[in-house]
């Protein structure tokens, strides 16, 4: 009896019927992020497998409560590799042949650093990470409004066997215009635990930032090593990018080798001007119950305190 009950049980996950969750998906999802969410169709490919092509249409997620009017993410097709017995047992999960078609996606950031795609609450990282091994995406495009960084962009999104990941996009920082470029490597196949490479650069008359690097497997920001080259009018210009908590100076032209380790940044070399002062140095930039603590090394053959305070900083200086 027993080995008849496992076999209906084994029978049951590797046939199970998809479609019937679809309702259950949107409640699941909508309580989650607090938005309604509509989905047209839930589908498998085979009738058995523990490792089914599961494809949803016509997903839609509003914008959540406090984001403004509108969706916050439309799909018109979206299928993936569902290990079904590693979901089960609370395995690593690594998806697989995964296509995204017709994605638009509407991000939006309040200068109080409120967003609209999480829910702002301190995260673990200690958890099981999801990988995926294969992803293919077309006639796919985002905007981006982030109020706290006064940056605003819209642009397209691509991924492919034949460019690899592609992210162009235009736009404003801080009232003057900018360009987004971004690059990395396919996704195809691929070791999603291995380094992923990637490049980038946020371009404009006030703020120019390259880099270079690798991440812990695709799009995993949270850990990564990378160059950075950047110029501009202000270091508090490259903070808003970063959000390491640096202050006002005057120009820089900086280049550095920088790792992130979750939350925290390490600047394992720095070198180059801040306005007439020439440096070399690092540092660390932890975040630390809600606090920035800035520990940093810098010498400097050539050195101005002035340059450590942007115009605005003089100017107030000078008054008092």
């Amino acid at each position: 009896m027993t080995l008849l009950l496992l076999a209906i049980v084994v029978v049951v996950i590797g046939a199970f019927p998809v479609s019937i969750l679809r309702g259950f998906v949107e409640r699941h999802v909508s309580s989650a992020y607090g938005a309604p969410v509509t989905i047209g169709a839930i589908e498998r490919d085979s009738l058995f497998s523990f490792r089914p092509l599961i494809s949803i249409r016509q997903l839609r997620i509003a914008q959540p409560a406090g984001a403004g009017r509108g969706d916050f993410l439309r799909i018109n097709a979206v299928s993936v590799r569902l290990p079904v017995l590693a979901l089960l047992t609370g395995q690593a999960v690594k998806f697989e042949n995964a296509r995204i078609s017709g994605l638009t996606v509407v991000l939006r950031r309040r200068a109080n650093g409120t967003n609209n795609w999480s829910n702002n609450e301190k995260r673990d990282d200690s958890g099981t990470r999801a990988t995926i091994t294969d992803l293919i995406v077309e006639n796919s495009q985002f905007t981006l409004q982030d109020d706290k960084r006064e940056l605003s962009l819209a642009g397209t999104i691509a991924a492919s066997a034949a460019h690899g990941v592609v992210i162009t996009a235009t736009g404003q920082f801080k009232g003057v215009a900018a360009t987004l470029t971004a690059n990395g490597a396919r996704i195809v196949g691929i070791n999603p635990d291995a380094p992923w490479p990637f490049r980038g650069q946020l371009a404009s008359s006030i703020l120019t930032v390259a880099v270079k690097g690798t991440m812990a497997g695709p799009f995993n920001t949270r850990k990564m090593a990378l160059s950075m080259a950047a110029r501009g009018s202000d270091l508090e210009h490259l903070d808003a990018i970063i959000e390491a908590g640096l202050f006002g100076t005057q120009p820089i032209n900086l280049t550095s080798e920088v790792r992130r380790e979750g939350r925290d940044w390490f600047v394992d070399r720095l070198a180059g001007s801040i306005g007439r002062s020439r440096i070399v140095g690092r540092a660390s930039v932890l975040k630390r119950d809600g606090r920035t603590k800035i520990d940093a090394t810098i010498r400097s053959s050539q050195f101005d305190f002035d340059d450590l305070a942007n115009n605005a900083g003089l100017a107030t200086a000078a008054a008092k």
